[in-house]
């Protein structure tokens, strides 16, 4: 039985459990500071799951036409550390742990020069495109394995957020550049919604912790009222569209 085990642990060792993205932060991803935007580290996120996945043999495309499934995401948290600048080169590392509580939950983590930049974790549950239904927690496709790892990121985690409708409120309409393949607003575009929402005294402040949770889709031509509160170290928003909420998201400084 020992063997087996040892025999296990060594195959699953083989397998390429985790995808490492090589990048440069180009002048496009970074803010007035040139600095890598938060929006952007959410692109570089979708990017290496992306490759991670079609690693695998489950590219989108493949995942649409052939079991007609689709990963989306319901949650993010980002701890950062320092964020890196136009030019630098920096490894993006994203590894999926072993299911539970229903989701798959995906890792990312920004190295440069040894130096662990930003942390990431993302709930990401699939979901039958016909019908938009989460499905259960599979580990196994079309006869392939779907892969993690056994490691468990404990320094970044989900926070539980809960919609308001209290504080300042902006409108912001939702336009053609902002809708991806799946014909609604993609979810990096939500990283700008937020930061463009926040007061003017916290606009230039470095954000060390940004939290998300995505409830409703939002399509082309809808009106999204964000709901701004203001708790010094922290700003929450609320995303209602027609009263549904669509966003609530926490920005700690």
């Amino acid at each position: 039985a020992v063997f087996t085990v040892m025999a296990e642990r060594v195959s699953r060792m083989e397998k390429n459990t985790g995808y490492r993205l090589e990048n440069t932060v180009a002048t496009y991803d970074v803010d007035q500071e040139g600095k890598l935007k938060m929006s952007a580290i959410l692109k570089y996120n979708q990017e290496a799951g992306e490759q991670h996945i079609s690693m695998q043999g489950f590219p989108a495309a493949t995942m649409r036409a052939d079991f007609g499934l689709a990963f989306v995401v319901s949650a993010i948290a980002v701890r950062g550390y320092r964020r890196p600048s136009v030019g630098e080169k920096i490894t993006v590392e994203t590894w999926c742990e072993p299911i539970k509580k229903g989701y798959y939950t995906r890792n990312h983590r920004y190295v440069a020069r040894g130096e662990v930049l930003i942390e990431c974790k993302g709930q990401y549950p699939l979901v039958d495109t016909n019908t938009g239904r989460v499905t259960r927690p599979l580990e196994q496709l079309g006869g392939k394995d779907l892969l993690f790892d056994e490691k468990v990121n404990d320094s970044c985690e989900i926070q539980k957020l809960q919609p308001f409708d209290q504080g300042t409120q902006i409108d912001r309409r939702i336009f053609y550049t902002d809708i991806d393949y799946n014909g609604h607003l993609n979810n990096t575009r939500y990283a700008d919604l937020v930061l463009d929402s926040l007061p003017q005294d916290k606009m230039n402040n470095e954000i060390k912790e940004f939290h998300i949770k995505y409830k409703e889709a939002a399509f082309l031509n809808d009106n999204i009222t964000i709901c701004i509160n203001n708790k010094g170290d922290c700003v929450e928003c609320c995303g209602k569209r027609e009263d549904r909420v669509c966003f609530i998201a926490r920005c700690c400084f």
